[in-house]
């Protein structure tokens, strides 16, 4: 916290790759997700699928806590607003500080802490087989998802009731 303010500080953190070219397959992001809801550390709510990537959004669950500080639930604000996991076959820019193109990221929006814990980053190590960094900024406000700023995204998915995204599965009506 800040001590000249009222309000305290909230932070976005990047989780990516330490090797940035190093992309990630539907399988690994399938072993990933599974986890962490498996968990209740988070509880996935939507998918945005195109041809070149995949965005799934979650929402804090009943353990969410504990990727950022041991004990009890503190009473209060959830510890992140969203997270937002993107990966591809085409790179982008995620737009922190010292962080190029890169085809896999898992962005915690909104938190109230700017570390995550090592078992998270560790864990995640061993599902991916990647050697993932935390990159943190202050919160500038939640993005719009692809579908709100007009990208385009594959109309042919059928509509979900929340929490029931599959990974990459794609449903078309015949």
């Amino acid at each position: 916290m800040a001590p000249d303010r009222d309000e305290p500080v909230i932070y976005d953190l990047l989780m990516l790759s330490k090797s940035e070219g190093q992309r990630i397959s539907e399988q690994g992001v399938r072993g990933w997700v599974n986890y962490f809801q498996a968990m209740g550390l988070m509880k996935i709510v939507k998918e945005t699928l195109s041809e070149e990537w995949t965005e799934l959004y979650f929402e804090p669950w009943f353990a969410s806590h504990s990727m950022f500080y041991s004990g009890e639930l503190l009473e209060g604000r959830p510890v992140f607003q969203e997270v937002c996991l993107r990966f591809g076959s085409k790179s982008w820019n995620p737009g922190y500080e010292d962080v190029g193109p890169i085809y896999f990221a898992v962005e915690f929006r909104g938190c109230t802490h700017e570390h995550i814990l090592e078992e998270v980053t560790s864990r995640t190590h061993d599902i991916l087989h990647n050697n993932p960094r935390i990159v943190s900024r202050v919160h500038g406000g939640m993005p719009l998802h692809p579908a709100q700023e007009g990208q385009a995204v594959d109309k042919r998915l059928k509509r979900r009731e929340r929490g029931d995204a599959q990974i990459g599965t794609r449903t078309e009506d015949l």
